[in-house]
């Protein structure tokens, strides 16, 4: 029986050590578009999408975090997982929620998200540039008034100085043919409230009302819109 040498032996396990390692790799789900926005209040949302395919990203990932100041000071995300959309899981994209006491418009966060020890993804968020605000809520459309209508919403912030950094959009839907009537931008309010024609609308007609928000200052995200409030001219 013939044997190898000990250089032939020793070229099979580089090659068969190189085939394992380049398989592990290939294995390490890649990440792309990371980003995070937050509520200027006491949240944080960061996100990515998985352009390997489908990934659990509870498991496949994890995410750390430290305020730039305080760089010594790492955390780690525990609300870790897949996107939901309608109730419905998103194979390729990872959210991760985040938790902060205060969140102050000068802070800056170096997030890094990483895949069996190897760093696949990693950004310094401003905070004061990311700025999402939280979705406002509806409370009542008044139409006592035999012309004009008056929707009032709440913003959801408990500090009212945070709102008075917010403006509004306001948005009519049809629930007919579920075509925008019309919408209109609003500027810092208080009371929070919209009064309206009801000569704007069809008389009988019912419509749907909701109202978003977003940052005086940055302009940039818009937040969320307010669950639709159903009412008939």
């Amino acid at each position: 029986m013939k044997t190898m040498s000990p250089l032939r032996i020793t070229h099979l396990v580089w090659i068969t050590a190189s085939i394992m390692a380049l398989s592990a790799a290939q294995d390490i789900p890649r990440i792309k578009d990371l980003g995070c926005v937050n509520d200027y209040d006491t949240k944080m949302v960061c996100f990515w999408e998985v352009v390997t395919g489908d990934a659990n990203c509870s498991s496949d990932f994890q995410l750390k975090y430290a305020n730039t100041d305080t760089e010594n000071e790492v955390l780690y995300c525990k609300d870790l997982g897949n996107e939901y959309r309608e109730n419905f899981r998103v194979a390729n994209k990872c959210v991760c929620n985040i938790d902060v006491k205060n969140l102050i418009s000068t802070d800056r966060y170096h997030v890094q998200v990483e895949s069996q020890g190897r760093t696949e993804g990693e950004k310094t968020i401003a905070i004061f540039s990311s700025i999402k605000p939280k979705p406002p809520s509806l409370l009542e459309v008044n139409l006592s008034d035999p012309t004009n209508g008056v929707v009032k919403w709440k913003t959801n912030y408990e500090n009212e100085y945070l709102a008075t950094f917010l403006s509004y959009q306001i948005q009519f839907i049809s629930v007919e043919d579920g075509k925008t009537a019309w919408e209109h931008p609003l500027e810092q309010m208080e009371p929070l409230r919209y009064k309206f024609s009801k000569r704007q609308l069809t008389r009988g007609s019912e419509y749907k009302v909701r109202v978003r928000t977003k940052h005086k200052q940055t302009q940039i995200i818009w937040s969320e819109w307010s669950p639709a409030y159903t009412f008939r001219n």
